[in-house]
């Protein structure tokens, strides 16, 4: 089973200065959230400006997220190494 919802991707800051990326809901929400939050961590030392820039690419890039529940383990993709991805 997939679900998918829209979200909105929304730079924040933890209490330590560190800058992340928070998705929230539009209207929708998965079900594996709950009530909880999915985000990002940026790199140490990343700006507040470059938050928002990394967030705006994210909003004008990604049209949703999903989650899905394999039926089988035989459903499961195989995992690539960095490399395999480049």
């Amino acid at each position: 089973m997939t679900q998918r919802a829209k979200f909105s991707f929304t730079p924040s800051r933890y209490p330590s200065g560190e800058y992340w990326i928070v998705l929230e809901a539009f209207h929708e929400d998965l079900d594996v959230l709950n009530a909880g939050y999915l985000g990002f961590d940026l790199p140490e030392g990343t700006t507040a400006n470059q938050a928002e820039e990394i967030a705006a690419y994210l909003n004008e890039n990604i049209r949703a997220v999903s989650y899905t529940t394999p039926k089988t383990a035989d459903a499961v993709p195989l995992a690539r190494t960095s490399e395999e991805v480049r």
